[in-house]
């Protein structure tokens, strides 16, 4: 990784979010780490301007040196392809998600990502995480909790965890919402599989594991605040009953 303070994409993708968007962009210019770009891409929502969200950062944060980009996409294409889509426009060494209307644990979060991948030679980093209520923003549990990561630590092989990601034996051991990655790594995969639409993170894990690259834990390192009622939280939609049937058919 080059230079002592790499170049980071922050990417937050945005679909009917309303003003839940508005806490995730405020987390991430409130970060202490300066050589950021924030990558916001919205999939075709109503209620979206880029103007409006230009204007909102440039009134709060005009100070600010970090990078901004901001696209919405002529029509829904969906989460994978959003994301593949915010990836391409990304500049940084680095990529860090921020589903929208999550925010960062603290304001050193991103500089405590950055020493980490100086810390360990890895092409990603999984992280814990602490679900939070959506009105109150209250902390709730930490996401592995403590019985969940007594679980993981024997499923501590690729086989073992490809066929736990099958079987749903899974313990909250990876999320795409905390999880940072190097740009190199990921386009070298090929990206997020585009055969779903809306499910990026678990066909992405088990493509490593089937590689034969264990998924690394830093529990150590708590990065996001995770709001409840997202598509991991909610009743199955047909779109997403649609990508784990294909992903068990894959299988």
């Amino acid at each position: 990784m080059s230079g002592l303070m790499p170049y980071v994409s922050i990417i937050t993708l945005s679909y009917n979010s309303g003003e839940s968007l508005l806490l995730s962009i405020d987390s991430a210019f409130e970060q202490n780490y300066e050589n950021i770009e924030i990558i916001i891409v919205d999939d075709c929502s109503k209620d979206f301007s880029c103007q409006e969200v230009e204007r909102y950062i440039k009134n709060k944060f005009s100070t600010s040196k970090k990078k901004l980009t901001v696209k919405k996409n002529d029509e829904n294409i969906g989460t994978v392809k959003n994301l593949n889509r915010a990836i391409n426009l990304a500049s940084g060494e680095i990529i860090i998600h921020l589903s929208s209307g999550d925010t960062f644990f603290d304001h050193s979060t991103v500089s405590c990502i950055v020493e980490k991948f100086k810390e360990d030679y890895c092409p990603f980093i999984i992280t814990s995480r602490v679900l939070v209520d959506k009105l109150t923003r209250n902390r709730i549990r930490f996401m592995p909790d403590w019985e969940e990561r007594r679980n993981i630590k024997r499923i501590n092989t690729p086989k073992k965890q490809n066929t736990a990601i099958y079987t749903g034996n899974f313990y909250n051991m990876a999320s795409g919402a905390a999880l940072a990655y190097k740009t190199e790594y990921i386009r070298c995969m090929g990206l997020f599989d585009e055969s779903y639409v809306l499910w990026e993170d678990g066909p992405f894990f088990e493509k490593v594991t089937r590689n034969g690259y264990v998924l690394h834990q830093n529990y150590d390192l708590t990065t996001i605040c995770y709001e409840g009622g997202g598509i991991s939280n909610s009743a199955i939609s047909p779109l997403l009953k649609r990508d784990v049937i294909h992903f068990l058919n894959c299988g």
